[in-house]
């Protein structure tokens, strides 16, 4: 459904000072291997400070985190305690042949507790990292928004869409972290919630100026959204195919539009003799394309840091993983990528689909019909 790059571009936008990392796995480690249920309440306590993003603020003893959160377990007497806490445990020490029958038994217990969804998958989560993941609004609106290609402001989560979702986050898993352990599944988590939190935005941006302007900040650097230097202005769409092919005949950068040569600079194709140049036109995906392909990549540090490529290249991968979604006609292109908060204005998103979409033919990163090639899949790591 998505690949490494969206965890190496959404990761580092989660706020590890309101959720620090360190509370989370001190505290989910020392609620597994508790001996006492006064032990478990008390980092199960600490985590829901760290839920309700009050990690910062936590003392042990003091209750920070809003009511509805804590009341549940700290009601609980002596007898209620033990009977929930060997609960948890069996979960947390489950193996395959019980996981499903304890973490049924635990659920219905954390469900006559709170009468949210949120809270009981959490203490799920707390108890079986490795198997059930985190659910809350944020990370809901981006499964919806990657499987549906549709945005909603406030997902309603059921325990159905819970059970979808544990599928979905499994897969993304396998297909974007080199290991299966707490630490990883935590990253693609976090990508999920900053991506789903920046899409809340965009949705009540539309009519919203103020939060415009916050997503363009959110966006830095610009993924989308190919604004001449120095001009603010939003340019044409570019033909980069045209554009390259304009500039071989003119002999010179300076002679083309403002929109024209800033891609072709993007790409260093004024640094790179017009012979090689013009058998990248005749010859998509060859030679001269691919030690593009390699330069470029070697300039972003081997490949570990994508907002460094040329936007240019960039934008074909985003135009290849909205494909990827589902969405194959320009227009849906632009749509989905505009609604997921990649881009400022969606004429600013529509020129730069129009730069992957010409990019990624002369490049043999995508077939003529648009679609991602082979070699798409080899650059991107997808």
């Amino acid at each position: 459904m998505f690949s490494r790059r969206f965890i190496e571009i959404w990761e580092p936008r989660f706020d590890n000072q309101k959720y620090p990392e360190d509370f989370y796995l001190c505290h989910i480690d020392g609620a597994r291997n508790s001996k006492q249920p006064e032990h478990l309440k008390k980092h199960l306590i600490a985590l829901l400070h760290w839920k309700d993003g009050k990690a910062q603020a936590y003392v042990p003893d003091e209750n920070r985190a809003k009511p509805h959160l804590l009341v549940p377990i700290l009601e609980l007497n002596n007898l209620e305690l033990a009977e929930f806490s060997q609960s948890f445990w069996n979960l947390a020490q489950s193996d395959k042949n019980n996981f499903e029958a304890c973490t049924e038994s635990l659920r219905l217990k954390l469900s006559s507790m709170w009468k949210t969804v949120v809270t009981p998958a959490f203490l799920l989560h707390v108890a079986k990292p490795d198997k059930l993941p985190i659910i809350d609004q944020h990370t809901v609106r981006a499964f919806l928004a990657l499987t549906s290609g549709k945005v909603t402001k406030r997902p309603k989560i059921t325990w159905d869409q819970w059970e979808k979702y544990k599928v979905f986050f499994q897969d993304a898993v396998v297909d974007t972290v080199s290991k299966d352990n707490i630490e990883d599944r935590s990253r693609v988590d976090r990508a999920l919630f900053a991506w789903g939190k920046s899409l809340k935005a965009s949705v009540a941006s539309k009519r919203n100026t103020k939060t415009a302007e916050l997503l363009k900040a959110q966006s830095r650097p610009s993924l989308l959204g190919h604004q001449a230097p120095n001009t603010g202005v939003i340019p044409p769409a570019c033909n980069v195919l045209s554009a390259l092919q304009d500039y071989l005949e003119l002999g010179g950068i300076d002679e083309l539009p403002q929109f024209k040569k800033q891609n072709l600079r993007d790409l260093q194709f004024h640094q790179i003799p017009q012979s090689d140049l013009r058998e990248l036109l005749q010859n998509p995906g060859g030679s001269v394309a691919r030690q593009l392909l390699q330069y470029y990549r070697k300039e972003m540090g081997g490949g570990r840091e994508i907002r460094s490529l040329p936007r240019p290249i960039l934008d074909v991968f985003l135009v290849g993983w909205a494909i990827k979604c589902g969405h194959h006609r320009p227009a849906q292109i632009t749509g989905h990528l505009h609604t997921s908060g990649f881009g400022g204005t969606r004429n600013a998103t529509q020129a730069a689909v129009t730069v992957g979409r010409t990019t990624g033919r002369l490049f043999g990163l995508l077939d003529g019909d648009g679609s991602p090639t082979a070699l798409f899949k080899e650059y991107f790591d997808i």
